[in-house]
């Protein structure tokens, strides 16, 4: 039984890449000692990394596609929980909107345009800007419990 390739490697490479920006705040959350976070983002890095290095249906997708789904829930529910400060829920508000924006244009610029389209780049904006919130997630959390 062959395998359904969901993409070009010349593609998917630099969604590896981008993928390794979540080490950068799973790191952030080690330093600052959030322990089950910097668990979690390293996890969703693995995962991520793991999928977009050879990206087909089967296992690996569905492993990746469940576990950025909790990470992704669980950084939201920690976001609205933690996140007072005007200036960061300004931020983390819109770069929310703009990553969900990212996330659903990836999707429909693939779905319908294919592989060698631009569909890339926005999850590759994506995976950035998700980087970003987490750091601005986990840097009130830790203001928060300290």
């Amino acid at each position: 039984m062959e395998k359904h390739k969901i993409a070009n490697w010349s593609e998917t490479r630099w969604l590896v890449l981008s993928s390794l920006s979540f080490l950068i705040p799973s790191v952030y959350a080690y330093t600052l000692g959030i322990n089950l976070c910097s668990a979690l983002l390293f996890g969703t890095t693995f995962f991520s990394v793991n999928y977009w290095r050879n990206a087909e249906k089967g296992w690996r997708r569905n492993a990746d596609l469940i576990y950025a789904k909790i990470s992704f829930y669980t950084f939201v529910l920690l976001g609205i929980i933690y996140v007072r400060d005007l200036t960061y829920i300004t931020i983390g508000y819109s770069g929310l909107f703009a990553l969900v924006y990212c996330y659903q244009m990836s999707r429909y610029t693939h779905e319908t345009k294919g592989s060698n389209s631009e569909w890339y780049l926005y999850h590759m904006l994506f995976h950035l800007l998700m980087t970003c919130e987490m750091i601005i997630i986990l840097n009130c959390v830790s203001k928060t419990e300290t």
